[in-house]
């Protein structure tokens, strides 16, 4: 009859132990899953950054050939323009370096 009474709480501490180590595993692999979303998520910006220089560069680029080889000078819109994409992938660039 000793052995029955203590059965019960043997069984229920058992069972109880279990849960508390599987939902400790769990917790343990959520924070491994949070870590590798967050490098996702800083990775994403910096791509984003670089591939914006690189498009505001393209752009650049080709306002200035055009420019280059017009035959008059280029009227001081169009050296504006050129002017704000080279500053706007400037500063893209620059905030990638800088997360990087």
């Amino acid at each position: 009859m000793q052995v029955r009474a203590h059965a019960l709480p043997i069984v229920v501490g058992l069972l109880t132990s279990f849960v508390v180590i599987l939902s400790l595993y769990e917790a343990v692999g959520a924070f491994g899953m949070r870590y590798q979303a967050k490098t996702f998520v800083a990775i994403d910006e910096v791509s984003t950054a670089l591939l914006k220089s690189a498009a505001d560069w393209a752009v650049e680029r080709g306002a200035t050939n055009m420019a280059l080889a017009a035959a008059a000078p280029a009227p001081e819109e169009s050296r504006n323009k050129i002017q704000q994409r080279r500053a706007s992938a400037d500063k893209s660039f620059e905030k990638a370096l800088a997360s990087l």
